[in-house]
């Protein structure tokens, strides 16, 4: 309920985003078109030859008829290119995305020893607050941070162990992003909108940086995280455009 009371404040976020021109509609390959209308045209100029002229018209229909009747064989090849491709586009981007989902990591930390972590940012809010106050009432409507940790950490260990696929490299990056998106969409970007409409004022100077650091570091993080997404994109040939659309929080 309090995921669903709050999505709606976050419309006039900034967004980062990957886009993609849409491709060009189909269009009919030559070798379909003669393979339909060879074997008329082999008949039409065959007829009234002899000798070497005839073989010669029917050998070119028979040819271009084989083409036409064999094109499967040839998309079935060019279907293994492709795949061939993308498998060594995984294989080639693999340590980045081992890198980009430790990375990950450090901003769904819920350690509150630590003086960087979002959860240590609240927990020392919290404390000075006191319990029974109003915005500590808000942000316990919010979800976990720990949550998001967890998922997270059963997809890294995962990633960091594993050579992928590209059909299980595609997944991985989608997965990844789901994770991302639900953190900083019902957790990380609540938070801030809770700060900077209602209680910007109770918090200190040292607090108030302490906020902008993180979200300028993990404002960062998911612009190069979308930059990542999208070279993807570009070299990926047989599988699906990925997105890595999501609101960035905005600073106090």
């Amino acid at each position: 309920m309090a995921i669903a009371r709050f999505a709606s404040r976050f419309e006039e976020y900034p967004l980062v985003t990957v886009t993609r021109q849409p491709e060009p509609a189909p269009k009919i390959k030559i070798t379909e078109l003669l393979s339909i209308f060879t074997p008329l045209a082999t008949l039409v100029l065959a007829r009234g030859q002899v000798g070497t002229r005839f073989w010669g018209i029917v050998g070119v229909g028979v040819l271009v008829a084989f083409i036409g009747t064999y094109r499967p064989l040839f998309v079935g090849a060019q279907r293994l290119r492709q795949r061939l491709h993308d498998n060594g586009v995984a294989h080639k981007h693999q340590p980045e995305l081992r890198r980009v989902a430790r990375e990950a990591g450090s901003f769904l930390d819920n350690n509150i020893s630590k003086t960087d972590t979002l959860a240590a940012m609240l927990n020392q809010v919290s404390q000075r607050q006191g319990p029974q106050n109003s915005l500590i009432i808000a942000l316990s409507r919010i979800p976990s941070t720990e949550i998001f940790r967890d998922r997270w950490h059963s997809f890294n260990t995962r990633i960091q162990r594993d050579n992928l696929s590209a059909e299980q490299f595609h997944e991985a990056v989608d997965e990844l992003t789901a994770i991302l998106r639900s953190h900083n969409s019902y957790c990380v970007t609540h938070i801030f909108y809770t700060f900077a409409s209602e209680y910007r004022e109770i918090l200190t100077d040292n607090e108030k940086s302490q906020f902008n650091a993180f979200q300028q570091s993990y404002r960062a993080y998911l612009e190069r995280f979308a930059a990542f997404v999208e070279r993807l994109n570009d070299d990926f040939r047989g599988l699906a455009e990925l997105s890595a659309v999501m609101a960035l929080p905005k600073p106090l």
